[in-house]
Parts: structure tokens; sequence; C-alpha cells
């Protein structure tokens, strides 16, 4: 049997700026419904609203442009545009939460759905659900390829895994907790009583002195702004198509991008006294393998370090936030961080054990709400004939995998937060395909057991040694979502006390 691939208006994940473009878009469909421009894809087979596994489909497309589907009289387009106007899917929007927007296209349109960027001739096939999640992780690698430029396949990627894997892991964190702890001190030893800081600025900060000072051997990037500007561009443009390629091949953006090669060159690659981490394992990858990994492509493979501070830092700012509107398991973070410092327990093993466990579920629940990508792109590169799909070559995919995380099925009252969900008694993230907020299969962020330790590390030093408040208290949490998810840069965190002396 072959069922339909659903269609959607081109306008789904355009930020809130972009809403001019989107009534543009709505305008031409509305034209193309009163038989003005009439354009359509040819997509056979039965509706698949009720349906929530993948299953097959047979795309043939006439024109690229919109897909229109009659449906009872009302074509698939009318149908989303009607979406599109509910108060719900568009709070999403507004709000910056995309996986909530996902969950909502999931319920009223099934595990598949066409996106027809307004700025790319090549539709968007979006995959939703635990079954897409499952086929994802087992048989993805078989099928997709990351589209940006620090992802490779074949040879030269299982070198640079190998070469990275023990700066990546855990254990390469845990035995070095105590300048962690140094560092993070340092940084702290700024904040004043009644300092009002900017909360995601601050956390970046952190972040990047941390991550720098363990794995480069310098106190920070001078590029970190550069490089969040262009991330997102390249989502906006390569990656979604909401913008014209054009922007991305701006004299700005080629500027941004080589001061960004330049700063990892000359601040990373110059002659130290010392060997950190990643400077070391690049340059043995390079010795060990000169004509896969030549010298002059090592710099571009830190911008992995960059995006680990983004999202280090806007996870930390997520979590503060939550603790801030949750008072009750506040106190109970503050009694779990009191105690490993009182103690000296600041070990790996004591971060994985009960002593912090209201901490980490905590973590967890922040991750399931805000993950710090709620899709990912990929290419196809072999013909897509499994998990129901069959798509050609160079099809671009884009895969909802957080869209779970906000289904009735998979998690108890999905829109609360409650971190006993994480509990082992109900343990609702071990299901198959449920839980993904670092990926799946052999693209998922290979270091996110090591960003676990990192930032329960990060949030216990900060409620045992600050009190702190959100201002203003009345604000709404809104997302920046690319390049990955953070509070909106309005959102202000004011120190209130200074609870315990930073060590000298």
């Amino acid at each position: 049997m072959c069922l339909p691939l659903r269609a959607a208006a081109p306008c789904i994940l355009a930020p809130a700026r972009m809403w001019g473009a989107c009534h543009t878009a709505l305008s031409r469909l509305a034209n193309e419904r009163n038989g003005l421009a009439p354009k359509t894809h040819e997509l056979t087979g039965q509706d698949t609203s009720a349906s929530n596994t993948l299953t097959s489909v047979s795309v043939t497309c006439s024109r690229a442009d919109t897909a229109v589907v009659s449906e009872a009289g009302i074509t698939h387009s009318e149908r989303i545009v009607r979406l599109l106007r509910t108060p719900r899917l568009l709070r999403h929007v507004h709000q910056g939460r995309l996986g909530q927007a996902f969950a909502a296209l999931y319920r009223a349109n099934g595990p598949q759905l066409l996106l027809q960027p307004p700025f790319s001739s090549t539709p968007l096939v979006v995959l939703m659900g635990v079954d897409a999640n499952i086929w994802a992780a087992e048989q993805g690698h078989r099928h997709l390829r990351p589209i940006s430029r620090l992802q490779h396949e074949g040879e030269r990627r299982t070198l640079l895994n190998e070469a990275l894997a023990p700066v990546r892991a855990r254990r390469s964190l845990a035995d070095r907790l105590d300048k962690l702890q140094a560092t993070t001190c340092e940084v702290m030893s700024d904040w004043q009583l009644g300092d009002v800081l900017n909360l995601t600025e601050t956390c970046q900060r952190l972040a990047e002195r941390q991550l720098c000072t363990l794995g480069l051997g310098i106190e920070s990037l001078s590029c970190m702004s550069e490089f969040i500007a262009v991330q997102r561009r390249e989502l906006l443009t390569t990656g979604l198509g909401l913008l014209p390629q054009t922007m991305q091949r701006s004299p700005l953006i080629a500027r941004k991008r080589a001061r960004i090669d330049r700063a990892l060159r000359d601040d990373v690659f110059s002659d130290k006294k010392d060997s950190p981490d990643w400077r070391t394992a690049l340059l043995q990858a390079n010795a060990d393998y000169p004509h896969t990994l030549p010298l002059i492509d090592l710099p571009p493979q830190l911008e992995e370090v960059l995006i680990a501070v983004k999202r280090l830092g806007d996870q930390l700012a997520l979590c503060l936030c939550t603790l801030a509107s949750h008072p009750y398991l506040h106190e109970q973070v503050k009694q779990e961080a009191d105690a490993m410092f009182s103690s000296n327990a600041l070990t790996a093993d004591a971060f994985a054990s009960e002593q912090v466990d209201i901490a980490r579920r905590l973590y967890l629940e922040t991750l399931r709400i805000f993950p710090p990508s709620p899709f990912v792109l990929r290419e196809v590169m072999n013909p897509l004939s499994a998990a129901g799909c069959d798509l050609p070559i160079g099809s671009r995919v884009l895969l909802a995998q957080c869209t779970p995380h906000y289904l009735e099925e998979v998690f108890k009252d999905p829109a609360s937060f409650d971190i006993e969900r994480f509990a082992p008694a109900r343990a609702e993230h071990l299901r198959p395909g449920a839980f993904a907020p670092f990926g799946l299969g052999s693209h998922a962020c290979p270091a996110s057991d090591q960003s676990e330790l990192h930032l329960l590390a990060n949030l216990l030093a900060f409620v045992h040694y600050f009190n702190f408040k959100i201002t203003p208290s009345s604000y709404e949490l809104r997302l920046n979502m690319l390049p990955t998810s953070a509070p909106h840069k309005h959102l202000r965190m004011v120190i209130t006390r200074k609870r315990n002396s930073l060590p000298s």
C-alpha cells in the first residue's frame, strides 16, 4: 500500500521576524486554492491522519511548490493554514518552542509531513514520532548523512571519532573536577551582591572559560559572537531554506567565517607551553594520518568546542530558570549541593550516585522540555526504502526527534514539569525512541555523558554559593531556537545573597 506524505504550508518553522514572508506564502496558497496558479505535487495513496507508524511513501513531483492534497473537498494546504491560525500552535512558534509545534503537527497529520521552504526548491521531508526515532537510531546511518560541514562520513569520521573519543569521555572531565571548580570560582568571584546579570550571556561566559581552560589552554575565544551568527544564518539558509542562499554567501558572513578560522588557528594552534586535550588529540591525529586529516583542516574541527560552549551555557541558563520557577526543587538541590561541598565529595562517582538524584532528574526534565535542538537535518545519501519511506538520493530529511517528548502516549501529562517521570519506578524516558535530546544513532552527541557531569557540577556550585532570582518575575519564558535552545536575551538574573564564601 502506498500512503501519502503529508504536506504543510511553507511557513511552519519561520521565526517571529519572518511573519511577513509567511503571510506572502499564505496569500500564494490562497491564490492556488482559487485556481489562479495551480501548482501541485502528485501524491498517491490513502489518508494517514490516524496512523501513528511510519508508512510507505511514494512521491511524484510535477512542480516544486507547496503540495496540495484533496481531502473531503478541502485541500490539505488549506487545512494546514487553518491549523497555523490556531492559537496553541501560533503560541508555540511565537515562544520558540518548536518541539511542541512539531508535536501539534504530529497529532494533526501523523508521523510524516512535507514542508516546502519558501527559499528552497527541495522540500523537507519531516519524520516524527517514536517509530521514526527507532528507525533513525537503528538504520538512519545507512541512508542519511549530516548537512553540516563539521560532520563527516566514512574513514575521516571514524578517524576523528577515534582521536577525540578520550577527550569527549566523561572520565576526561571527571579526572579534572578540581580544576573545573577552580575555574568556576574564578569566574564567580566577580559576581557581587545585587548584581543584575544577563542570564544567557553569563552562563555562556562561564562555559566558555571552563571549556577553553580545560580543553584548549586559553582563557577565552574571540569569535563566539561571530560563530553564533554564522551558525544561525547557515540553519536559516542552507538548512531550512527560510532565507535566500545569497544571504549565506554575503560579504558579512564571509568576514565572520574568516574571523572564526583565524581565531581558532591563531589562538589554539599557535605554539604553547602546555598541550590541552583537544589540541593534542587533533595534532596527534594529523601526525598519524596526514593525508586524511591534514593540518589545514584541523581548526574547523574546533568549532565543536564552540558548539559545546553554546549548548552548555544555554542548558545551564534553562536549568536556573527551572529552579527559579520551582522553589521546592530549588531547596532540595541546595541541600544536595551543600552536602557535596561540605564533605569535599566532588568526584565523578558522587555525581553518578543518589547524592545528586534531584539535580540529575531536574536536568533530564529540563532537557525533555527544552532540548538543545528539537530537530536535526539530514540528506539522503543512499536510496531510502526502509522505515516505510521511499525517497531518492539528495532528498532533505528533517528528523524531529524530540516530538515524543510532548506526546501523552509517551510521557504522562507532558505539559507539566515532573521530575518523577525519571524516577526508577516510572522511567518513562527508557522506552525506545522516547527520549532523544542529543540526537539518535551514530550521529548522537558523543559527549552527552560528559555534558551531564559538567552541567551538574556547574548547577550545584551555583546554588551552593549564591541565591538568585530571575527578573522580571512575571516574564513568560521564550526561547531563541537558533542555533540552539536558549532563554531570551532580555531575561536577567539578580544575585540576592552570597550563601557561602568562594575558596581563594
